[in-house]
């Protein structure tokens, strides 16, 4: 009787025999070859005149936390003038009052001055579309003892404008642009496609239970093409990541120079609804 061993049992059996404790426990993975000099958050946004702006030096190991960087000369150009910021009492951030913080499908430039070293950003104001109770990204159900139920889902695929948005309910912190390190549940409307066809199996969603007479504030961010595609690139390297994907890339904001981040120019429109007012 001959016994039939099928391709990929052989290349198992190679693989095995190839393999030896010493030669993987020898590996040297080394260590990571970016070494950036500043990251950049924060931007412009049209719902407040007061911006905020923050410059850290970023960790390259896991137990180093990001150091705030002091004394940078911040300008932002808002189409018609440059806007200097100065640094608040919180190290590392820095502020400026904007009175034309609306200039729509315009550009707005952002030059960071460190060091004897220039880095510039720059992003277009698109306009947000008006917030509509028929057109939120959530899904609401009735339940059986009144109260309803909001699934809120991280991400969208497909859609024709990219948009962030913010749900907020009773308990939950405003929308705050100098907070930096609060944690707001956003979601993400994209443009683009599901990543992969494992992706829906992975969704993470807010599930909220709510009265009908409760309120919810609904913040909407307008994006620009290159903000949308700069999210959409992290969210390769972190929410849809899995056992099998490849190394991770580089991801590439809209500063130049040796520096990470995105300046961003927002527009952000804010609106309260009833539960029983998005109820469809």
């Amino acid at each position: 009787m001959k016994c039939k061993i099928s391709f990929p049992v052989i290349l198992y059996l190679i693989f095995l025999t190839s393999c030896e404790k010493n030669a993987l426990t020898n590996i040297d993975l080394g260590s990571g070859t970016n070494s950036y000099e500043l990251v950049i958050e924060g931007g412009i946004n049209t719902l407040q005149q007061d911006q905020f702006i923050r410059l850290t030096k970023p960790a390259v190991l896991p137990n180093q936390v990001p150091q705030p960087i002091s004394q940078a000369v911040l300008l932002v150009n808002d189409g018609s003038q440059d806007i200097p910021f100065k640094e608040t009492l919180v190290p590392g951030v820095y502020t400026a009052r904007f009175f034309n913080n609306a200039n729509y499908n315009h550009v707005y430039t952002l030059k960071v001055t460190l060091n004897n070293k220039q880095f510039v950003a720059f992003d277009t104001l698109k306009i947000a579309r008006p917030i509509e109770a028929h057109y939120l990204p959530l899904t609401t159900t009735l339940l059986n003892d009144g109260q309803v139920r909001l699934s809120i889902p991280k991400h969208s695929f497909g859609v024709a404008i990219p948009q962030q948005w913010l749900i907020i309910y009773k308990g939950m912190a405003a929308w705050q642009p100098q907070e930096f390190d609060t944690k707001f549940s956003y979601s993400y409307s994209h443009v683009f496609g599901s990543p992969n066809a494992l992706y829906p199996l992975i969704q993470e969603s807010r599930i909220i239970d709510l009265n009908l007479n409760d309120s919810i504030t609904v913040y909407k961010f307008s994006l620009s093409n290159n903000h949308s595609r700069f999210l959409y690139n992290i969210f390769q390297e972190t929410d849809w990541k899995g056992l099998f994907s490849t190394t991770p890339g580089k991801i590439t904001g809209n500063v130049t120079g040796n520096a990470v981040g995105y300046f961003y120019a927002d527009d952000v429109i804010m609106k309260k609804f009833l539960v029983k007012d998005i109820i469809y």
